[in-house]
């Protein structure tokens, strides 16, 4: 098929002029905009659940009849473990579980580390400074543990502390904590905060 190009001249003629003038061409030209698809929304990350906490802490022990008291330093606590009377057991072998208390430890040098009016039976000791005024000031701890069976001992301890809750509106809702910490002789004991119990691995 032959294309058939049409050139149109308006030609302007002046009436003393026999020269013809050829308009200016008019040159329009389409501009195409390019669609450009929307961008994508920017991801918000979940919320992630806290890691768990490990941290190396100088402590004491103290051995206690019915249980045992645990000194740590960074809390500045005095954590008591006390172990249940069960009846009718078959064996002597320890109860490692039982009930766990935690207090302040408010003890002052210059204070009394003991008290003269409570008078240990033979070979059983009352406990001194921190863990005495504990013992004393409190009667739960002094019924549950009983007399001290030796004086303290420092020791490091490694407690691992996990955070429990919930995720609620993106963000994490602390309700409690379950500790592990390591006992001087080495093996580990596990805290629940909300039942205020403990148990031995």
């Amino acid at each position: 098929m032959k294309r058939l190009l049409i050139i149109v001249l308006l030609t302007l003629t002046a009436c003393s002029s026999a020269t013809p003038t050829v308009a200016t061409p008019i040159v329009i030209t389409a501009v195409t905009t390019p669609t450009v698809a929307p961008a994508t929304a920017p991801v918000t990350a979940s919320p992630s659940y806290p890691a768990p906490s490990q941290v190396n802490v100088s402590a004491v022990y103290e051995p206690f009849e019915r249980g045992f008291m645990i000194y740590l330093s960074d809390r500045k606590q005095i954590w008591v473990f006390i172990r249940p009377t069960l009846a009718n057991t078959s064996t002597n072998l320890p109860v490692n579980f039982g009930q766990w208390l935690a207090y302040a430890d408010t003890f002052k040098d210059g204070e009394p580390e003991t008290d003269p009016t409570f008078a240990a039976p033979t070979r059983l000791l009352q406990p001194k400074r921190g863990f005495g005024k504990v013992w004393r000031e409190n009667a739960p701890v002094r019924v549950g543990v009983g007399w001290a069976l030796d004086w303290e001992v420092p020791y490091n301890a490694s407690v691992t502390t996990y955070p429990i809750g919930t995720i609620e509106s993106g963000k994490f809702n602390h309700k409690f904590s379950f500790h592990l910490i390591t006992l001087s002789d080495g093996s580990a004991i596990h805290v629940n905060e909300a039942t205020y119990m403990w148990s031995k691995q």
